[in-house]
């Protein structure tokens, strides 16, 4: 049954993450509404898995839990391919016949217990999965003795704020903390790290690990790409990158108590004028020079 309360601070591994998300305590994405303004972390949406969220959770069940993956997924077959008129020929939407329904409902009958996937969803997991079990740092940060997708709950000490994250894994042979991120461009994914704030979450999940064990250990992240060739980069989070995210959370931790103390959570600031963006006037600075000759 899903929770509606958060639990007393520990380490929680094989919850649900639908349980886990139902826990009302903050999150590093609450912090990420929080940085907008204290009024969008107040009236946050509650989270909506994505088409991008449903293919990474496949993938982190295939390679951090490949033991239960087959049990948690399963391809539905493409019945549309086989569904003909009694004349033999195609339909135009043969999705829409009663035969492919009764295949459809008669093939769900017989897999209750799994999450159906589409058989491209299944063949791209599988070979992305693939990709990272040929990456020797991959499996060195995800693989090892410890859990995977373990819940943490704890207070921070600063404000008292109750906080909650959901490790991928906590890898104890190599004594680290491990994240699997999916993305577009592993070369660029510096980029990625400053914008979504990816030094935060580490900063924020070493944190809580440290809170409720008194140890640190590195918070290591392994890119991804999702489109073949399915590219791999895989590295710790620099101190220097985890010291910025500790200052980023740990002030808006304080803005939130200071918001739950008064009862006021303000919206954004108002600029002192509007201003054009930077890269915006440098784009056209030589066109403009070459307008005034």
């Amino acid at each position: 049954m899903t929770m509606t309360f958060t639990p007393e601070p520990g380490i929680y591994p094989g919850i649900p993450a639908e349980e886990y998300f139902s826990w009302p305590a903050v999150s590093n994405s609450d912090l990420t509404f929080a940085a907008r303004s204290m009024a969008h972390y107040r009236y946050a949406p509650p989270l909506v898995q994505t088409p991008a969220m449903r293919f990474g959770s496949i993938v982190h069940a295939g390679f951090l839990e490949p033991e239960t993956f087959e049990r948690r997924y399963c391809a539905m077959p493409a019945f549309e391919d086989t569904i003909r008129k009694p004349d033999g020929s195609e339909y135009a939407n043969p999705k829409a016949t009663n035969a492919y329904k009764a295949e459809v409902e008669a093939w769900r009958d017989a897999h209750p217990d799994v999450e159906v996937v589409t058989s491209d969803e299944m063949r791209d997991a599988k070979a992305l999965i693939a990709s990272l079990e040929a990456h020797t740092c991959a499996c060195a940060y995800l693989r090892g003795d410890g859990p995977a997708e373990v819940s943490l709950v704890w207070d921070d000490p600063g404000t008292g704020i109750r906080c909650k994250a959901r490790v991928d894994k906590i890898n104890e042979s190599a004594c680290l903390l491990a994240d699997l991120k999916t993305t577009v461009d592993a070369a660029d994914f510096e980029r990625s790290l400053a914008k979504y704030r990816y030094h935060r979450q580490a900063a924020f999940y070493r944190e809580g690990y440290m809170a409720l064990t008194g140890t640190v250990w590195p918070f290591a992240i392994v890119a991804v790409e999702k489109d073949v060739p399915y590219g791999v980069r895989a590295a710790v989070v620099a101190e220097e990158a985890i010291d910025v995210g500790q200052r980023e959370y740990q002030r808006l931790l304080e803005q939130i108590a200071e918001c739950r103390r008064t009862g006021v959570w303000p919206g954004y600031e108002d600029p002192p004028a509007w201003t054009l963006p930077g890269w915006y006037v440098a784009s056209i600075e030589d066109d403009l020079l070459s307008y005034v000759e």
